[in-house]
């Protein structure tokens, strides 16, 4: 294995939607404690406004010595390759080096930090491999193995991708997806354990990591709750099962699985996921007035909101003002005349940015 502090650095598994490209971009993040994995989303590479802000957060990881990880895996391969010849990896590599050109940064480009990390899965397309060794010639860099579901020739999948890209045991990062944990399961615990302990007798990676979230898809409880977050425990307990130093990760204040495109229809109800140490506190008081037609009243959903922040900064475990980005904008929003508050992708903006700092102050994951 790498040093410690590549162990224990937790993975933060954002979308590349707007309230999580928007929480990135907003809140300082010292140089070393949180690894951000943006999940790429067909609508991402078909709206060049936001790919350009994903190309800004890139840029500004790579100055922080910190590359982001780039995951294709929710990627409709198809729809990209009828629309462009190079893989999506390259062209948002591409992109980021132009930012750090622009911003006269190139300098730490050349000094051998890579614009990305590509992620990939564990059973990779021969043109995701191709990519990958394009990447590899250009900058040399770290790559990612994201492991979903049956691990019955995960072995065999590390050696391949190994032989195929030319890399070194230092080189390759794993990272055991469970996706969404709703209570803690010992059967699951203990074979993440066993493949834990199956890798490392044979591997010496640069980490081997577990992520997994416990945000429910749906908000059907509308009274203030302590909700435990499972994704935590579950990773002591395959630390405590496998003796190894497992890498924690996580999907933030979101869903783990992305909505299909198009969204919902209507508007959702104010609410906010705000983490604690093993625990989300969720708000949501508020439940939309809504007309025949499904719309809300204009204004609505804002002045829900500010209920909604209003009982969260009062809160005894609000963190304070000073704790992020998210926090700020928090406790100012409630006496703003015209805050811009009234979506789901600001509330998400404001909970990512908190938790973003969270994991920076190295609570939960260091544990």
């Amino acid at each position: 294995m790498s040093s410690d502090c590549s162990e224990r650095t937790p993975v933060l598994a954002l979308k590349s939607k707007d309230g999580e490209i928007d929480a990135v971009r907003a809140t300082a993040i010292p140089a070393a404690p949180v690894t951000v994995m943006v999940e790429l989303l067909d609508d991402a590479l078909t709206n060049d406004s936001r790919l350009k802000r994903l190309a800004g957060i890139g840029a500004a990881a790579v100055v922080a010595g910190r590359p982001l990880w780039v995951d294709i895996g929710w990627l409709n391969r198809n729809l990209w390759f009828g629309a462009r010849a190079e893989h999506p990896l390259e062209h948002l590599d591409a992109r980021i080096e132009r930012v750090l050109e622009e911003r006269r940064e190139r300098d730490l480009w050349n000094a051998g930090t890579p614009a990305l990390v590509p992620v990939i899965p564990t059973a990779p397309t021969e043109r995701d491999l191709f990519a990958v060794r394009m990447l590899l010639e250009h900058t040399r860099r770290e790559v990612v193995l994201r492991s979903r579901g049956d691990r019955a020739h995960l072995l065999r999948e590390i050696d391949r991708v190994k032989s195929t890209a030319k890399l070194d045991d230092g080189d390759l990062h794993l990272l055991l997806d469970e996706g969404y944990v709703s209570q803690l399961d010992p059967r699951q615990a203990r074979g993440l354990a066993d493949t834990v302990t199956a890798v490392a007798a044979h591997h010496r990676l640069a980490s081997i990591g577990l992520l997994a979230g416990s945000t429910p898809r749906e908000r059907n409880n509308y009274e203030t709750h302590l909700r435990e977050r499972v994704e935590v425990k579950l990773c002591e307990l395959v630390r405590h099962q496998s003796g190894f130093r497992l890498r924690y990760g996580d999907y933030g204040v979101v869903h783990p699985v992305p909505r299909a495109p198009g969204g919902r229809g209507s508007p959702a109800n104010p609410y906010i996921h705000y983490t604690v140490p093993g625990r989300s506190l969720f708000i949501a008081r508020r439940n939309l007035e809504r007309r025949k037609n499904g719309s809300v009243p204009p204004g609505s959903a804002q002045k829900y909101f500010l209920e909604v922040a209003d009982e969260l900064v009062r809160h005894e475990e609000f963190a304070g003002p000073d704790f992020s980005w998210g926090d700020r904008q928090l406790f100012h929003c409630r006496y703003q005349s015209s805050p811009t508050i009234a979506s789901s992708p600001k509330w998400i903006a404001l909970g990512t940015s908190h938790h973003l700092a969270h994991l920076s102050e190295g609570r939960d994951a260091r544990r």
